[in-house]
């Protein structure tokens, strides 16, 4: 076969692969089921009641406010990670996903999505279902069909926990993998800076000598400390507390950009979102060192994920939780 033959066959078979990713919905069906008691993790199959095909509406209501989830099949196309992912946990996690032909493990991911819309449209939705689960606080429904609204949309979404979960599908060559979306706005949705400490002070002490950093006794007052302006990160040791700032400003560098380039490829740090919890490691000699982070916003982890700019792993924490073992997704087919 001649080169022009090759390239006109091999153009013909791009076409209509993006084709097939132009019809290929967002988010789709898929066949789960629940733990039957306790929510607890379920390890074996004999511990799930199956639900069958379909997409899932998850409530968790309080007294004042309640939360909507979509549980279904995502495009990989339209969902980003956020962080960066640890190898060794997806491998892991694969190896147990593979054995277990389920996903123990759903993503959660947020969707750039008016909240008050959402939560409209998902209500309107289960109308005239019945439950599948109803504990008082968890409310889940079942429906064989997305209202219009959901199925033209064509937004991306972005992972907001859930990584190793998502990167171990992948690696299992599933065409979709499984996780609950909510409004990215919900207001119950909150994020915060992780803590990251470990024996942090000779790997800083070369990258001072070295100038990949500056030490400073203060830090940048003018401007928010936020990640998305931050040129510097706060350090934490037993006897004194300083401010590192990156050096290379020209490239319009951020304290996160930096310690994602820094850190790249080297597990250095036990993480926490508790201060005090950091204080602990420092004062019973667990740690020498902690990074403080600058605070994450919502809006800017969407910015950053739709940029495939990636966090460091574990650099955020997003909370409440999901409850763990709720849903979970049936591979039998996918996987034989």
């Amino acid at each position: 076969m001649g080169p022009s033959n090759f390239k006109a066959l091999n153009g013909n078979k791009t076409k209509k692969l993006r084709a097939g990713i132009e019809r290929d919905p967002i988010w789709s069906p898929i066949h789960a089921g629940t733990g039957m008691s306790r929510l607890a993790p379920p390890w074996g199959r004999d511990q799930v009641r199956w639900l069958s095909d379909g997409y899932y509406v998850l409530r968790l209501a309080t007294e004042e406010q309640s939360r909507w989830f979509l549980g279904c099949g995502l495009s990989w196309r339209n969902a980003f990670p956020h962080e960066r992912t640890f190898r060794r946990s997806a491998i892991d996690k694969g190896a147990v996903i593979e054995r277990l032909a389920m996903n123990p493990w759903p993503a959660h991911l947020g969707v750039d999505f008016p909240f008050q819309e959402w939560r409209a449209v998902l209500a309107q939705a289960i109308e005239k279902s019945e439950t599948v689960l109803d504990s008082g606080h968890i409310t889940l429904w079942r429906l064989e069909q997305l209202p219009e609204v959901l199925s033209s949309f064509q937004g991306n979404c972005v992972v907001l926990d859930g990584h190793h979960s998502r990167r171990a599908q992948r690696n299992l060559r599933l065409k979709k993998f499984f996780g609950w979306v909510e409004a990215l706005d919900s207001p119950q949705l909150q994020v915060r800076a992780i803590h990251r400490s470990g024996w942090l002070a000779q790997w800083l002490d070369e990258l001072i000598a070295s100038r990949s950093i500056m030490r400073l006794e203060r830090g940048s007052e003018p401007q928010p400390w936020q990640m998305n302006c931050s040129q510097v990160v706060e350090v934490v040791q037993a006897d004194k507390r300083w401010w590192c700032e990156v050096c290379d400003f020209e490239k319009g560098e951020t304290a996160l950009d930096a310690l994602t380039r820094m850190a790249k490829g080297r597990v250095l740090f036990r993480s926490s979102s508790s201060f005090e919890e950091i204080l602990n490691w420092l004062e019973n000699v667990e740690v020498d060192t902690a990074l403080r982070l600058p605070a994450p916003t919502k809006e800017y982890v969407l910015q950053r994920s739709l940029e495939r700019k990636l966090f460091p792993q574990k650099a955020t924490y997003f909370y409440p939780k999901i409850p763990f073992g709720l849903l979970v997704q049936d591979l039998r087919q996918e996987l034989e």
